[in-house]
């Protein structure tokens, strides 16, 4: 059972985690400093350092956090047809892929790439590789009891999330733009369209 010193500690850590991201975002990698941190939300180096002994560390939970956002996907709520549960999938996916904070981090890590490679390796580690390999299984999942069939769940897995970033994730990365809702949906719609047409057989 977590006692009050537990719980403080905890809230410590994520206080600091979240100032430590409003840095790095703002300053990046390279010129952001211990000091800077604290000077945002007080308190000592030691007690930081109890939590993330240095500021690789501090940087590399930053972004493990946000590649987790960036990998995850909702409960599946829809059963039976393949289409509506790619729907749901993947409009969760590319919601989150999209949303600030994550392509601040993704903006981050390549730029700071050539000083600290292990960033990207992070973000790959626990962004789109992880991705790849929830929805392979998610896929593996519904071929036990769906109407249809997908064939390689691990190859198909790759294409859905490629169609799914599509054009769409390197214009927001790259420039300002801010896609709609309705933008978002028909990306889905689309990616969810090509793939049941290239990815998947009939009734098993």
């Amino acid at each position: 059972m977590e006692n009050g010193h537990d719980r403080r500690s905890a809230q410590r850590r994520e206080e600091i985690l979240a100032t430590a991201t409003e840095v790095f975002f703002a300053k990046g990698f390279s010129r952001t400093s211990i000091d800077d941190v604290l000077e945002r939300i007080g308190g000592s180096k030691r007690t930081l350092y109890r939590h993330f002994p240095g500021k690789e560390a501090l940087f590399t939970a930053i972004v493990t956090t946000f590649s987790d956002r960036a990998s995850n996907f909702a409960p599946v709520t829809q059963s039976g047809e393949l289409r509506p549960l790619l729907l749901e999938l993947g409009q969760h996916y590319l919601e989150n892929l999209l949303s600030k904070d994550v392509v601040a981090m993704f903006r981050m890590a390549v730029a700071e790439a050539p000083h600290f490679p292990e960033v990207t390796k992070v973000v790959y580690e626990n962004g789109p590789k992880r991705a790849c390999e929830l929805l392979a299984k998610k896929f593996s999942e519904y071929n036990v009891s769906g109407k249809e069939k997908i064939e390689d769940p691990a190859e198909a897995a790759q294409a859905f999330l490629a169609a799914l970033r599509g054009d769409l994730f390197f214009r927001v990365l790259l420039t300002a733009y801010e896609p709609t809702s309705t933008q978002v949906k028909k990306s889905v719609a689309a990616a969810a369209d090509q793939f049941v047409k290239s990815h998947v057989t009939g009734g098993k």
